[in-house]
């Protein structure tokens, strides 16, 4: 088994994310989080090779106005960093899409 996601918020019925960029992308569209961004298809680098944009940390103090990564892990590693209160819904969990309920 692989490892899944789960988002335990009230307002969402989504008890199964396959892939941790499918977890983020969960956030960021139906958490509203309009400041995590994916440049093109998920899974799909842009011209430079990022995957995804943070355009709400200033943390760097540089002339650009978002943060760029290069993998899902990166980008969730950073959102747990820096913005630990947005992503306090998504849980790991080893489940299984075809056992109900897949996460306890």
């Amino acid at each position: 088994m692989s490892q899944s996601y789960c988002c335990k918020a009230k307002f969402c019925n989504i008890p199964y994310i396959e892939t941790l960029g499918q977890a983020i992308d969960h956030l960021r569209g139906h958490h509203r989080l309009s400041y995590i961004v994916h440049p093109s298809k998920l899974g799909t680098p842009d011209f430079y090779g990022n995957l995804w944009y943070c355009c709400r940390c200033d943390k760097l103090k540089i002339s650009k106005d978002h943060r760029s990564f290069r993998s899902d892990r990166a980008m969730w590693d950073h959102l747990n960093t820096c913005h630990e209160f947005d992503v306090e819904d998504i849980h790991t969990c080893v489940c299984q899409p075809w056992v109900l309920p897949p996460c306890e």
